[in-house]
């Protein structure tokens, strides 16, 4: 049987490939201004997902910003902070989990 997705899914799916090849990008030193439209505009998309989101504390959400503006500007992952890295792993793992799928009533 074939699933149909919604547009809000496709979405979805689209900004998660956006958001890694800004990450992939940034890995090749190609810095966040250098980069197309399209990643810029879903690293912002995440950022604001997160900033706007009551599952993580005010600490996390600075943690994860400053961490992304590290990756912005391809500074190496040997010299980004312990704590940042472990914030951004923590909303990236939520970020990029398989949807729970709703029990069938």
């Amino acid at each position: 049987m074939s699933k149909t997705y919604t547009e809000e899914e496709v979405a979805n799916v689209r900004l998660e490939e956006r958001f890694v090849a800004y990450l992939v990008l940034s890995s090749a030193n190609v810095k966040l201004n250098s980069q197309p439209q399209q990643y810029r505009e879903a690293r912002q998309k995440v950022a604001d997902v997160v900033k706007s989101s009551a599952k993580y504390d005010l600490l996390d959400k600075e943690r994860f910003k400053a961490y992304l503006v590290m990756v912005d500007n391809c500074v190496p992952y040997s010299e980004r902070t312990e704590e940042l890295t472990e914030a951004y792993q923590k909303v990236i793992k939520d970020i990029l989990a398989p949807p729970k799928e709703e029990p069938v009533e």
